[in-house]
Parts: C-alpha cells; structure tokens; sequence
C-alpha cells in the first residue's frame, strides 16, 4: 500500500497468470479508492486455446480402376494414404484381405513402411 501519489507519478502493479484450462476468460476490472473517490479500471477478455499437439493423422481410401470385370480380367486397386497431420507418420503396416474369388497378379497389397 502507498500513502500517496503525487500529481503526474505513475505506478505499475504487475502480475503474471498462468492458463490451465482453454476458454475464454475476462479479466475484471480494478477498483481503486482513494479518499472519498474511486475509480474503475477497463476489463479485459482473453482466450486460451488448446495446446498444439504434434500428431499424424492418416487417412485411407481404395478406388478401382472399373467396377465390374469378367473372370479372367485384371482390375486395378489403387490404396491411397495420406498424412492430414503436422508430422511424420511411422511404422505404418498396411493389411487387407483378398476377396474370395479373386488373387493377386501384381503388386504386393501387404506392406509395412517403416521411415
């Protein structure tokens, strides 16, 4: 506490906070009273967001080159993978099954990729 505060002086009362939750917050605003005055400061609003974790994200489609063959014919299956996410995706194995009725003539549709 300060017994006074000449005209024209300034004093500055810091603090510091810490953010444990994400959300928005308002900071209220400061009462100060003095002899039979008082005063309000302004309010403040602040959001706090998560913290970015970083992670992969894959995701994974298959698509045919035509959908419908007679026996004997080949189609082509294509398995696409992509990482959505802010970093490298690891030792990902890649497993399917083979339809009935159907065998592998190219390609290997098992796969582990390790970078």
């Amino acid at each position: 506490m300060q017994d006074e505060l000449k005209a024209g002086d300034r004093i500055e009362l810091l603090f510091a906070l810490k953010a444990v939750e994400s959300g928005s917050y308002n900071i209220e605003p400061t009462t100060i009273k003095y002899s039979s005055n008082s005063a309000l400061s302004n309010s403040l609003s602040i959001t706090v967001l998560d913290e970015t974790k970083e992670k992969s994200n894959l995701t994974t489609a298959i698509t045919l080159d035509k959908n419908n063959i007679f026996t004997g014919e080949s189609v082509k299956v294509t398995v696409k993978i992509t990482n959505n996410g802010n970093v490298s995706a690891e030792s990902i194995l890649v497993e399917g099954a083979i339809p009935k009725g159907m065998e592998i003539t190219e390609g290997i549709y098992d796969r582990y990729i390790k970078n």
